[in-house]
């Protein structure tokens, strides 16, 4: 077989983790986020630690070199940045998050190399999930293909509202230990397949809870998107013509309860736009459609800045929202590129790389 091979099992390594990407959106082959650590799993048996690590890094590279290449296109195309500076600085951000499984790879084959329900029922999920967790916390975090948001389509996803994405990314590393488990085992696949039955069948049973109810009458929500162009987003000139765009994108739908626009759909600081605001707030008073809107606020005496939501509302405490700072994950939007110095040299990383002057 592959894996009692060096290298077949390195590539198989590879190609379990490429098999994982399409287990999430656009595809959402929610199975195979069973398969691939299943196979992995398999592969890390009856091996020394060190070649453990080696393999969970590569499994690391087919799914993060699948599933998150796409940052060179935020970087190249928006963020100024030449083309194969942005494929090698792409590159070594998968390279470094594959250490991840490799290092989950490398700490269990070093302390439960024995393979039974312990190991592949108990410690590998476990420690999956702990991974995860450090992945999406260590260095500001990168929680992008996490296990349990590939179920969202799938019975597993009924488990969200009680354990949440972590414990549904245990739940699918537990099938696919108990997967590996039967495949060493095979006496014992009548128990898998029960337990199998009892994981999923379960979850799909929580789907008949209601988890909410409705208070009060319902409120009518409209989403607007002006789908401004990043190139010209922060740029002076083009404010007021962004600005007046959402109010025109927003005059249909002025019955509604509520109107939402976008993370910075304002893109001047707050105390550049008093007149648009004191426009727009008269506008809510006349149809009674409570704002929530992005905007960055600036504090006129440390000159630091924030990305903020502003509530344009009667009772804003109803919505549950106020004025108040957003983090943003550097690595989940753009940010445009600050003239001078960076954003980490003025220590001002609350938002990552932007200077919206």
């Amino acid at each position: 077989m592959l894996r009692r091979t060096r290298y077949g099992g390195d590539v198989s390594a590879l190609l379990a983790g490429l098999l994982l990407v399409p287990a999430f959106a656009p595809f959402a082959w929610f199975p195979l986020a069973l398969l691939s650590p299943a196979w992995l799993f398999w592969l890390w048996q009856t091996v020394s630690p060190r070649r453990a690590l080696w393999r969970g890094w590569l499994y690391g590279l087919g799914m993060f070199g699948g599933g998150v290449s796409w940052l060179h296109i935020s970087l190249a195309q928006f963020g100024g940045i030449d083309l194969p500076l942005a494929i090698g600085l792409t590159a070594l951000f998968i390279m470094i998050l594959a250490l991840y499984p490799a290092l989950l790879g490398y700490l269990v084959q070093k302390y439960f190399a024995d393979v039974g329900a312990l190991r592949l029922l108990l410690v590998l999920p476990a420690a999956w999930v702990l991974f995860e967790w450090l992945r999406g916390w260590l260095f500001t975090g990168f929680p992008w293909l996490l296990l349990g948001y590939s179920q969202i389509d799938s019975p597993l996803a009924h488990l969200a509202p009680v354990v949440g994405v972590y414990g549904v990314s245990w739940a699918v590393a537990l099938g696919a230990g108990g997967l590996c488990w039967g495949l060493h085992f095979p006496q014992r696949w009548r128990l898998v397949l029960a337990g199998q039955i009892v994981l999923w069948g379960g979850a799909a049973l929580l789907g008949l809870v209601n988890w909410t109810q409705a208070r009060d009458a319902p409120l009518t929500v409209a989403l607007v998107q002006g789908n401004t162009s990043l190139e010209v987003k922060f740029m002076y000139e083009y404010a007021d013509a962004i600005m007046d765009g959402y109010m025109d994108l927003s005059a249909p739908h002025l019955d509604a309860d509520l109107v939402i626009w976008p993370e910075t759909a304002v893109p001047r600081y707050l105390h550049e736009v008093k007149g648009f605001l004191n426009e727009l707030a008269s506008l809510r008073q006349t149809h009674q459609a409570d704002f929530v809107l992005g905007i960055p606020v600036q504090d006129p005496q440390t000159a630091d800045y924030h990305n903020a939501i502003l509530v344009l509302s009667e009772q804003p405490a109803q919505l549950g929202v106020s004025l108040f700072e957003l983090y943003s994950n550097s690595a989940g939007g753009f940010y445009p590129r600050p003239s001078g110095t960076t954003a980490f040299e003025r220590g001002e990383t609350s938002i990552g790389f932007v200077d919206l002057l």
